[in-house]
């Protein structure tokens, strides 16, 4: 079975949010920061990863996405400060 990941992506006030799901995080990652790659998240300024967490398998991402998809927005915050307590980038852990 093939792991995912769920992550969440901020603008810089950290003030708007995006929950997506990719099996490959580094990978998406790379994709995102380049210059060529136009798309939602560089239209809007969502180009902070603030939370991520690795699954067993894909269908575990999507349901977990879904799961959190559900959830007010201060339910996120205090997930994502759960773990990231200053919500800084956390770019750096995905390479």
């Amino acid at each position: 079975m093939e792991k995912g990941y769920v992550y969440i992506l901020s603008n810089y006030r950290r003030t708007s949010f995006r929950i997506g799901v990719t099996k490959d995080l580094a990978q998406s990652w790379q994709n995102r920061r380049r210059e060529d790659v136009r798309s939602f998240v560089t239209n809007t300024h969502l180009q902070y990863l603030v939370y991520f967490e690795q699954l067993a398998s894909m269908r575990d991402a999507y349901c977990r996405r879904r799961e959190l998809t559900g959830w007010s927005e201060s339910s996120c915050v205090n997930l994502i400060r759960s773990i990231n307590p200053y919500m800084m980038d956390l770019s750096w852990a995905v390479g």
